[in-house]
């Protein structure tokens, strides 16, 4: 099933009168179809080289100072926000360590102490009773 002449004649006649925009959505529409093209109808769809030849070549020649300098400002800002993001993350990482770290250190002497008291309770503190200290009045006495 070939394309319609009415949609073929459709297609030269926007390529010849330069409207672009019209003859793409046409040449899309031809594309999307499940069918065989003809050569005729292939050759209208390689006239894209064309449209770019003739449309955005000129175009990109002529604002391609201001398409570097768009591009360059946006690859600044996104280097900027790369910087930033990355700098968060280290930020809320140092932190999250450095909580895990506190909380072990903690729990760490929390268990010595309590070893301390288990032993302290199990062999009478570890002293004999002449080397024990008391405080009388402000001094410590042995």
């Amino acid at each position: 099933m070939a394309v319609s002449a009415e949609r073929e004649n459709f297609i030269n006649v926007a390529e010849q009168a330069e409207r672009y925009d019209e003859m793409v959505d046409a040449m899309k529409k031809v594309a999307n179809l499940d069918i065989e093209l003809t050569v005729e109808e292939r050759n209208l769809l390689s006239g894209t080289t064309y449209v770019y030849d003739s449309f955005f070549r000129p175009y990109i020649s002529k604002h391609e100072t201001d398409i570097d300098r768009n591009l360059m400002e946006i690859r600044t800002r996104a280097g900027d926000m790369f910087v930033l993001y990355w700098q968060k993350a280290a930020s809320y990482s140092q932190t999250r360590i450095f909580d895990v770290l506190q909380y072990i250190a903690l729990h760490q002497a929390l268990e010595l102490n309590n070893l301390r008291l288990v032993s302290v309770s199990l062999y009478g503190g570890g002293q004999t009773s002449s080397r024990r200290s008391r405080t009388v009045g402000s001094r410590l006495v042995r």
